[in-house]
């Protein structure tokens, strides 16, 4: 199943967040026996802030970088024509702010 979503046709202000779920049961955190290890499923969803409503959804398996997630999301929304006024992220998007940061200034 997938759900519908209409991206809109303006300018946006948008943010990004992640969370995720281990597939195991009874299992703490990442918990290695042996070579067996108990994957995480991520989910990261970019949604316009005024509107409340989901711009983008990306399900994942395993070790999934939020902000390179995100850089794509904002990357399709330019793609398709859409500006963005403003982006908010949680502490884990800190890094992608500083590269770019350090990016310029190089």
């Amino acid at each position: 199943m997938k759900p519908k979503i209409k991206l809109p046709t303006y300018e946006v202000e948008v943010c990004s967040d992640g969370t995720g779920f281990k597939s195991g049961n009874a299992w703490d955190r990442t918990f290695v026996y042996g070579n067996l290890r108990r994957k995480y499923v991520k989910v990261i969803i970019t949604a316009n802030i005024k509107l409340k409503k989901l711009i983008v959804v990306e399900a994942k398996i395993g070790n999934v970088s939020e902000p390179k997630v995100a850089v794509k999301h904002i990357e399709l929304l330019k793609e398709n024509g859409i500006k963005l006024k403003k982006f908010y992220g949680d502490g884990s998007y800190d890094i992608m702010i500083n590269s770019k940061k350090a990016t310029l200034m190089a």
